[in-house]
């Protein structure tokens, strides 16, 4: 299992450990795909989603606690665990913010200002924040490095790194990020020597991601995070949004 059970459960705060929201999964490469996706699993090994509808009653209830998707995880070999996003029993919904390849697609500057729980992504070169409050419309990927969802989704978890607790999202994904995410340049419009640059500096991405972060709050120390704090939603308008994206695929 490619974290440390204790140091993850102490960077997580109270709120997200507590949710029967949890998941667990593998990396697995279908269909000839260029690259392996993280695809989902219930604690009983059925792959989330077979037979049952996404953010529905019986989905809902084959999430399983925190310690059970640990526990699951460790004695059958998943690649890791992970938080399902979308509507609670209690009105709100979870939700949560993808930064792909942030320095990669330009994306730094957005970093420090993301609200809610924040860690880096499993390969390192990203960054996910993980909030609580209302629904907004689904910034789908397409090219950008931005994503953003409110159901029907998961995130893997790490805790490397992390900072803040869940707070809701819903004004930063569509009055910062929205407008990034419908205007950004393609990388298709690159040369291929400026991909291949790019390419060889990931490793280095990936250091000065870590740093950003540190300086902004990111920290190593699981007890120094704020990890306790009431969940409130707010009921604001919701604003416009992009395609919505395959609802079996991790990030």
């Amino acid at each position: 299992m490619p974290f440390d059970k204790a140091c993850l459960r102490g960077a997580l705060p109270d709120q997200m450990v507590e949710a029967r929201r949890w998941l667990i999964w593998r990396s697995e490469t279908r269909n000839g795909a260029a690259k392996p996706s993280k695809l989902p699993y219930y604690l009983n090994g059925s792959p989330r989603g077979r037979g049952v509808g996404l953010d529905g009653p019986e989905d809902a209830e084959r999430l399983g606690t925190f310690t059970d998707a640990l526990q699951v995880c460790e004695a059958r070999s998943y690649s890791g665990i992970g938080f399902a996003l979308g509507p609670d029993e209690r009105g709100g919904a979870w939700q949560g913010i993808d930064l792909d390849g942030v320095t990669r697609n330009n994306l730094s500057d957005l970093v420090g200002d993301l609200p809610g729980y924040v860690e880096t992504s499993p390969s390192g070169n990203g960054v996910h924040a993980i909030g609580y409050g209302r629904s907004f419309k689904t910034l789908g990927s397409n090219g950008s490095g931005i994503e953003a969802y409110a159901s029907k989704r998961y995130f893997t978890v790490t805790g490397t790194q992390a900072r803040g607790y869940p707070v809701c999202t819903g004004d930063f994904v569509e009055m910062k990020l929205a407008l990034r995410h419908s205007s950004i340049f393609h990388r298709d419009t690159e040369s291929q020597e400026t991909q291949e640059t790019q390419e060889t500096q990931e490793t280095q991405d990936s250091q000065d991601l870590l740093s950003q972060m540190q300086e902004k709050g990111g920290v190593s120390s699981p007890t120094l995070l704020p990890r306790s704090y009431p969940l409130t939603v707010a009921r604001l308008p919701q604003g416009s949004g992009i395609e919505s994206c395959s609802p079996w695929l991790g990030i």
